[in-house]
């Protein structure tokens, strides 16, 4: 995760928290209609944005120590128990590779400043 999502999440949990204690307060001036409509939202859009997140904080976990599992592959000697650890390896690498290129271009994305 970087800097920008721990600023965003804690936000957007005190936006809620702002959003549900206000339907509570006003109960009878919001309608029924509203306020399940917000249920459903949040229970709909709230696993998906968890759940990616939860991965990308394994893969990120994971693409730290790859670097060791590496060279323990390269030092396995070189029959059928030392090539199983360098193809799993270099699997890894390029999925780590892939990862940090759309974390890359989320991060530009993010930060990329508007054209004048």
């Amino acid at each position: 995760m970087s800097i920008g999502d721990y600023v965003v999440y804690p936000f957007a949990g005190l936006v809620l928290a702002f959003l549900t204690f206000m339907v509570v307060r006003h109960w009878k001036g919001v309608g029924i209609g509203v306020v399940a409509l917000g249920i459903v939202v949040a229970v709909v859009s709230g696993p998906p944005i968890a759940w990616q997140a939860v991965q990308d904080y394994e893969m990120n976990k994971s693409c730290l120590t790859a670097h060791e599992r590496r060279v323990k592959a390269a030092a396995a000697p070189d029959d059928y128990f030392g090539r199983q650890p360098r193809e799993a390896a270099a699997a890894e690498a390029r999925k780590c590779a892939e990862f940090a290129e759309a974390a890359g271009g989320r991060e530009m994305t993010a930060r990329r400043a508007p054209s004048s």
